[in-house]
């Protein structure tokens, strides 16, 4: 496939799928590591986030101190 039918591909899938794709943008996931409900899109990037790894931190050794 050239790169002038990707683009007019891609064009129409966006098109015919905008509310499925928003849907998917706005689902909120828990993060398995700090419990914050967080975008599904953005999960990766709040993986990474000093917040996250704060939590996830502090979770651990809380976890760690009670068994």
């Amino acid at each position: 496939m050239n790169q002038e039918d990707r683009k007019l591909y891609n064009k129409n899938y966006s098109e015919n799928n905008k509310l499925n794709i928003l849907a998917k943008a706005s689902q909120k996931v828990e993060c398995i590591f700090c419990k914050r409900n967080v975008s599904s899109y953005n999960i990766l990037k709040h993986y990474t986030l000093p917040i996250c790894l704060r939590k996830a931190k502090l979770l651990k050794a809380l976890n760690e101190r009670n068994n």
